[in-house]
C-alpha cells in the first residue's frame, strides 16, 4: 500500500484552540494530525471531500487540496 503523507495547515481559528490546551493534549493533537492520512479517518456524509479524525473525544475536520495539503 502506497502512503502519501500529507502536509497540514491550520486554520487561525485551531491554531488558537490548540494554544488553550494543555501541552500534553495539544502534542496528542498535532502527533496524530502530522501521521495522517494514518488513524480513525472517515469520509463525513453529505459532503464531497470532507473527513474526520477521530482522537480520543477530540474530532478533526480537514479537507484534501490537490492531495497533499489538508486544512
Amino acid at each position: 500500500m502506497n502512503v502519501q503523507k500529507l502536509l497540514p495547515k491550520y486554520s487561525k481559528q485551531a491554531e488558537k484552540y490548540l494554544g488553550k490546551l494543555n501541552k500534553n493534549t495539544a502534542l496528542r493533537l498535532i502527533m496524530a494530525i502530522n501521521k495522517l492520512p494514518e488513524g480513525d479517518v472517515k469520509k463525513m456524509r453529505g459532503f464531497e471531500n470532507l473527513y474526520r479524525l477521530r482522537i480520543g473525544d477530540f474530532r478533526i475536520k480537514f479537507t484534501r487540496i490537490n492531495g497533499q495539503t489538508i486544512i
